[in-house]
């Protein structure tokens, strides 16, 4: 039987090198994907398509959260507006009549 507390025993020790290495690099994934997160600026749009004209128009959120509330807000009041959705880091058609390109959207 291989005992991890062992110095001796060479399996025991490549089995906690192996255990530090994956700590490690959970370790590292996390504060990138956090400090990406945190520092990255990240705008959001909100998408709305006019019944009458068929134009698409947009407005500019900071967070995902005021995205959604303004759809919300949308939806519960409709009007002369209708297909809402937002998107993130949203690139803008090339032409008139192109798509916009998002990161994500909903």
């Amino acid at each position: 039987m291989v005992s991890v507390d062992d110095d001796n025993n060479p399996l025991a020790r490549q089995f906690m090198n192996t255990v530090s290495a994956i700590i490690g690099v959970v370790v590292v994934v996390t504060i990138g994907s956090w400090a990406y997160n945190s520092f990255i600026k990240q705008e959001w749009i909100g998408l709305y398509e006019s019944r009458t004209t068929n134009a698409i128009f947009t407005e500019s959120f900071s967070s995902r959260e005021e995205c959604e509330s303004w759809v919300y807000h949308k939806r519960a009041h409709p009007g002369a507006y209708t297909n809402y959705e937002c998107g993130k880091n949203c690139e803008p058609p090339a032409t008139e009549l192109g798509l916009y390109k998002c990161q994500e959207t909903f």
